[in-house]
């Protein structure tokens, strides 16, 4: 299923690695460096999953999260975070939202996993809202 993915990372290398390996598996990616330039692209332009980096400048992920909760809810429930952190306020937060977690280092194997979980899961959701309406 192909998809509208963002990628938020201030690391060029990692943004850039997924971004490749994504647009590869036929989706449609842009990157952002910081969760401030996230949430400019996300006012540009609809996407279907944004997958970002915990720890950043400017916007931290945690921070991208808690705006998208604010703002558009839906957005935060459509999110993967990437991290190796360890620091227990990092982790505590993780516990305390219902996003899946990257953990560094991933594999290309994990990367694919997880998007198509969160791609089902947010169609799941999709299907289940609709179906309530109607």
């Amino acid at each position: 299923m192909a998809a509208r993915i963002l990628v938020v990372d201030d690391n060029p290398d990692i943004a850039g690695m997924l971004a490749d390996l994504l647009t590869l598996a036929g989706h449609d990616t842009q990157v952002a460096p910081n969760g401030a330039r996230a949430l400019e692209r996300l006012a540009e332009r609809d996407f279907d999953l944004i997958i970002s980096d915990l720890m950043m400048p400017e916007l931290d992920g945690a921070g991208l999260w808690r705006e998208l909760s604010r703002r558009h809810p839906g957005y935060a429930a459509r999110m993967i975070f990437m991290t190796g952190a360890q620091d227990p306020s990092a982790l505590a937060f993780l516990r305390g939202t219902d996003v899946r977690v990257l953990r560094k280092p991933f594999t290309m194997v994990d990367v694919g996993r997880e998007v198509r979980h969160a791609l089902e899961s947010s169609a799941s959701a999709s299907l289940s809202a609709d179906a309530g309406r109607g």
